[in-house]
């Protein structure tokens, strides 16, 4: 088991707080943020507004839309066996 001090635990429960309201931040932040991971991870560019806006829509709304479409698609006589 690996014990870390006080201040190890805030400071990493502070960058969790910071890191999960990036995407609400003004554009300087994000820029920011994805500097540090370029460096990181080696990342070449960031990705286009279009492809961050289309996956944090799915990561919120994935389930959701889904079964729409789903109860849609397929509802009724489709279940029947």
């Amino acid at each position: 088991m690996v014990s870390a001090g006080l201040e190890v635990v805030s400071d990493y429960l502070r960058w969790q707080a910071i890191r999960s309201a990036l995407p609400h931040l003004a554009t300087e932040f994000a820029d920011e943020a994805f500097a540090f991971q370029s460096t990181v991870f080696g990342l070449p560019s960031q990705p286009a507004r279009w492809e961050t806006c289309v996956a944090r829509t799915d990561s919120a709304l994935g389930f959701a839309a889904s079964k729409l479409y789903v109860d849609a698609a397929f509802g009724g006589d489709a279940k029947v066996l």
